[in-house]
């Protein structure tokens, strides 16, 4: 019985000798050369888009030893090595990546040290912005521009996505060049101090999502529309007034909203239509015209507009310009249809909200040169 418990001793201790041996041969072409050594890994790194590059951001801990980071892409088929002096403590690092090729990446990152070892390998993705993006994107429309003495305003429509601002650039009263910019919760803008006669261009600014790099797009020339001076223009003929109710017809054109042409209202009342005509002194093409009815009176209701060279007021010659209806407030503005050229300029109220009454404050013309 001794003899057999032996022999089976024996006989354990021989396997477990080979099969140690047999493990070791299979883990023994690893352990070859000694311990793998990595470099530390880059910490929190973060990703940014750009124009023509891409930016990484990250931190290296406690790496005086690290030398490089090095960075791939193209699965590994393209590469840039940035040298790095790190201290024992904790920094931050910026590394910029041209990439002009207008495409997302993927990059992989990992850090050499000065004994040759690499870290292993932390991955990210970020997209590099160029013409075609560009060409995606168009300067915020301008809905009007108009020049009133010194000061310009710009009314804007909408914005796309990735818009910052606009930029308006124009000449100043002391000739220098004046830039003034519309944010994305802005729908005006003013340019005040501008010479007469200025020129005015626009320009959009946007930033893609997580980019660093702010695409500025091209200049584009605003052509605003001018308000024409009236100061040597006459009121030369009208259908009827109640001349001390409110001033008469020749406050038409006076700059002034607190009087206003009435028409007669005394029995027997002046019946419709109503006009009068305004001598502009020479042939002007209008391009826009504000009327503006009696603060808080909302007798008048239509107005039409008519340009010609003939101030009969019958005369066949007349050109209707524009016409439009009030809703509701105290300024119409109208847009003109067909842009004629003409000296004289007649205003026609064909109805009212009040039986035959109608009473306009203030005419303004607008147009594309300054007078």
């Amino acid at each position: 019985m001794n003899r057999l418990l032996k022999f089976i001793t024996v006989v354990m201790t021989a396997s477990i000798f080979f099969s140690c041996d047999d493990m070791m041969d299979t883990h023994r072409k690893y352990l070859e050369g000694g311990e793998t050594i990595y470099a530390p890994k880059v910490d929190s790194l973060v990703f940014h888009n750009g124009k023509g590059r891409v930016q990484l951001w990250f931190w290296l801990l406690e790496s005086p030893n690290v030398r490089s980071v090095d960075i791939f892409w193209n699965n590994y088929a393209d590469s840039l090595s940035v040298p790095v002096t790190p201290s024992t403590g904790l920094d931050s690092m910026a590394v910029y990546v041209p990439l002009t090729e207008e495409r997302s990446y993927t990059l992989y990152i990992r850090t050499t040290d000065v004994f040759g070892n690499h870290s292993l390998a932390e991955m990210g993705s970020a997209t590099s912005y160029g013409a075609i993006y560009e060409s995606t994107l168009a300067n915020r429309g301008v809905k009007s521009a108009e020049t009133a003495g010194s000061i310009t305003e710009i009314q804007w429509y909408g914005i796309a996505d990735g818009y910052v601002c606009s930029e308006v650039r124009y000449t100043g009263m002391n000739g220098e060049a004046r830039t003034v910019r519309a944010l994305p919760n802005e729908t005006s803008t003013l340019c005040p101090d501008a010479k007469a006669g200025s020129t005015y261009e626009h320009r959009s600014l946007y930033v893609p999502v997580n980019s660093i790099d702010t695409f500025y797009l091209e200049w584009t020339p605003i052509a605003p529309l001018v308000k024409l001076d009236k100061s040597l223009w006459s009121v030369i003929s009208w259908s009827d007034e109640q001349a001390d109710d409110g001033g008469g017809a020749v406050v038409l054109i006076n700059d002034n909203l607190s009087d206003y042409w009435h028409s007669q209202w005394r029995a027997p009342a002046a019946q419709l239509p109503h006009w009068a005509i305004i001598d502009m002194g020479a042939p002007k093409e209008i391009l826009k015209i504000n009327t503006y009815r009696r603060r808080g009176n909302t007798n008048t209701k239509s107005v039409w507009y008519y340009v010609g060279d003939d101030p009969d007021p019958d005369a066949v010659s007349w050109t209707k310009i524009a016409e439009g209806t009030y809703s509701s407030g105290d300024l119409l503005a109208l847009q003109v249809s067909e842009s004629v050229p003409g000296r004289y300029l007649k205003i026609y109220l064909p109805d009212s909200n009040n039986g035959q009454n109608t009473s306009i404050a203030e005419i303004d013309v607008f147009g594309m040169m300054q007078e």
